[in-house]
């Protein structure tokens, strides 16, 4: 972290481009086995705020700097799905496992898309269900084309770190993608404004001698092969948590409460175990994952997880479900404030019937509190923390 020090950027912001920096580098040359799967260390991350007010594309931009100076395949944005398959049936490569001795196939490549809705375009089930198909990093993936044959891809291993507007997000994902499927798999970091302010960058200048170090950290954990596995003190804690979490999630105690995330709690197992590969192979090459590993990932997930749901909240099959997160969003900003002056300051988005529902389900959802103006007679409404 000390590399970025100086960017206005939040410093959750770069942890989290460090994690998909290094499962880039990492490609598919290690693995976790788990029962009968295999997991890998590709990890999809989205960093979400508002624009020009979170500085959410610089840690994106110095991330992919990195990645481009190394022999690690990366790809535009603005691909279209066909050229995207077939970059990734072009990067195929092959290493060997040092553990075994066996040579392995791998088509791994990593995406910086420094604006999700120009990745993703409007609400492009296509693309997302194989990008959710990706995700588990399968030995070989195949789509059956109309006039070309088939296209298949040996050894998927497709790394991803996009950012985004939440404001986007709407018209950027379905209705049916949210919860399960696609979005369980994406870890949302969600930041709602910069870390510090900087007017003059330049006196600020990147320390190329620390950039040095930290690319041939990355060039070592490129050469790390075989799988992974935990110590007996990360067992022993990995169990622990999960007997825990299950009795949790069983009982209604857990802390992620809302039903967005049901999808993501169910892979909350898969996103520490990878995040603690990662830590593992930022620490040596030894392929073990301790006890500290799985810890500093797990804090790393509930870090960003109270925020989480934000991201959902313009995308729901409640007919009011947009203007509730407009209507609160605007109360967080602005608040305390009239009820005229949402009215007035939004007339151009919701009338008064409409205002009437929104705001009775911020009141009884205890995301809003109203108090009495006497001397206006008019209600004033603040968003509760």
């Amino acid at each position: 972290m000390k590399y970025v020090e100086n960017s206005e950027s939040s410093p959750v912001y770069h942890r989290w481009t460090a994690m998909s920096l290094i499962a880039g580098a990492l490609q598919r040359k290690v693995w976790f086995k788990r029962g009968h799967t295999t997991l890998y260390p590709n990890i999809y991350v989205i960093l979400v705020g508002p624009s020009g007010l979170s500085r959410k594309g610089e840690p994106l931009t110095v991330g992919r700097q990195f990645l481009e100076g190394m022999n690690i395949s990366i790809i535009a944005e603005d691909n279209s799905k066909e050229s995207l398959i077939r970059d990734m049936h072009d990067c195929s490569t092959q290493f060997t496992d040092t553990t075994s001795g066996r040579i392995m196939n791998q088509s791994a490549i990593s995406c910086f898309a420094e604006e999700l809705a120009v990745f993703l375009g409007y609400q492009n089930v296509a693309l997302l269900a194989d990008m959710t198909n990706w995700y588990d990093s399968r030995d070989k993936w195949e789509r059956r084309t109309k006039h070309q044959g088939i296209d298949e891809v040996n050894g998927v291993c497709f790394n991803f770190l996009a950012t985004t507007d939440p404001s986007w997000l709407p018209s950027i994902l379905p209705r049916e993608a949210v919860g399960g499927g696609f979005t369980s798999r994406v870890i949302f970091v969600v930041q709602d404004k910069k870390a510090k302010t900087i007017p003059n960058p330049d006196l600020y200048p990147p320390n190329a001698g620390l950039r040095d170090r930290l690319m041939d950290d990355l060039e070592s954990m490129n050469r790390i092969t075989g799988p992974m596995r935990f110590d007996r003190h990360a067992r022993e804690f990995y169990d622990a948590w999960y007997i825990e979490q299950d009795r949790l999630i069983e009982t209604g105690e857990h802390p992620l409460t809302s039903p967005f995330l049901r999808g993501y709690l169910s892979r909350r197992p898969t996103h520490l175990t990878k995040l603690g590969m990662l830590h593992s192979a930022s620490r040596s090459n030894e392929l073990i994952i301790s006890r500290k590993d799985l810890e500093d990932s797990l804090r790393m997930l509930e870090e960003i997880e109270p925020k989480m749901h934000e991201v959902f909240r313009g995308i729901s099959d409640l007919k009011f479900g947009k203007h509730t997160a407009e209507v609160l969003d605007f109360i967080r900003e602005h608040g305390p404030v009239h009820k005229s002056k949402i009215l007035r300051t939004m007339t151009d988005k919701i009338d008064s019937y409409t205002f009437d529902q929104v705001i009775k389900t911020l009141l009884d959802s205890r995301q809003v509190e109203a108090k009495l103006d006497v001397a206006r007679k008019e209600p004033i409404y603040g968003a509760i923390d």
